[in-house]
């Protein structure tokens, strides 16, 4: 499907200013490892997101959601809060790897979009109520900046101190995370290896 953003919504999403704004990704409450952990349609980011926008109400919000239910769920919860200017509630954004690349900060009850940012040196918090998946420990044993934070009061403590500290001097250059992954084997190189070893045995 299509969705069309409004002229507000539009004015905001490609208005903003790199290091200015958070970026943060619901949870994927149907999938499996979600069951009696959290309520169908709901999300945490209504537990933390006041907190957060009392300390940085200058920054902007992008809160992408996973269905109609968790937008309603959202703007329900946060009330008038729902209503400033700085904040969007969508279930699309364009060019999302940009948007991470240049956010502040990434938050997400899933684990993808928050890996993948932490690749790109981008300080990243998943706060999936789970255990951390091995992808989360190899980056943090790596030295990415991904944390797996479950309480909310540690999330916003969190979340202050790195938009407090500020993004550093190579933040925004492709150098500061280009580097750092050379030093991995290539994946694709390693499935293309693999695969060409089983076939070669057919």
């Amino acid at each position: 499907y299509r969705i069309i953003f409004s002229g507000s919504a539009y004015s905001l999403v490609y208005n903003l200013k790199k290091g200015n704004y958070l970026l943060i990704r619901s949870e994927p409450v149907h999938a499996s490892y979600f069951i009696d952990k959290l309520k169908a349609d709901e999300t945490m980011i209504s537990e933390f997101l006041p907190g957060i926008y009392k300390e940085f109400p200058n920054h902007k919000y992008l809160l992408l959601v996973r269905s109609d239910k968790q937008e309603q769920f959202l703007v329900k919860k946060l009330g008038e809060l729902i209503k400033e200017k700085n904040i969007l509630i969508t279930q699309y954004l364009p060019n999302i790897v940009d948007l991470c690349f240049y956010g502040a900060l990434i938050i997400s009850g899933g684990g993808t979009i928050v890996r993948e940012s932490s690749l790109l040196n981008v300080p990243s918090i998943e706060f999936f109520p789970g255990d951390s998946a091995p992808q989360e420990k190899f980056l943090v044993r790596n030295g990415f900046p991904i944390e797996h934070i479950k309480e909310k009061d540690k999330i916003i403590e969190s979340t202050v101190e790195i938009l407090n500290n500020g993004p550093s001097s190579d933040r925004f250059q492709v150098e500061s995370f280009r580097e750092k992954i050379s030093k991995f084997e290539n994946p694709i190189e390693i499935c293309f290896k693999f695969v060409k070893k089983k076939l070669s045995k057919l």
